[in-house]
């Protein structure tokens, strides 16, 4: 989260426009609002783990409170979880 960190610098402050300005376009053209990707996790121990998120998770996990914003006004689900077997 650009934007929601204390200290940024302004190439960062323009990558976070860019990325808000090519989310609005990608959802102009019918993109997925909660469309899932993966990512690996580390813990402090060095341990992996797969995670799967929501862009909305991923705003928030990051702090990027205008990417968050976009994505609740385009009807992000708030109460998305991940589907488990078992």
């Amino acid at each position: 989260g650009y934007l929601s960190s204390a200290n940024f610098s302004t190439e960062q402050v323009d990558d976070n426009r860019l990325a808000i300005e090519m989310a609005k376009i990608l959802f102009d053209h019918g993109a997925y609002v909660d469309k899932c990707s993966t990512y690996v996790l580390k813990d402090h121990f060095g341990n992996e783990s797969v995670a799967v998120e929501t862009p909305l998770m991923s705003a928030a996990r990051t702090g990027n409170l205008p990417m968050a914003t976009l994505l609740v006004e385009k009807n992000a689900n708030l109460n998305y979880t991940e589907k488990t077997s078992g």
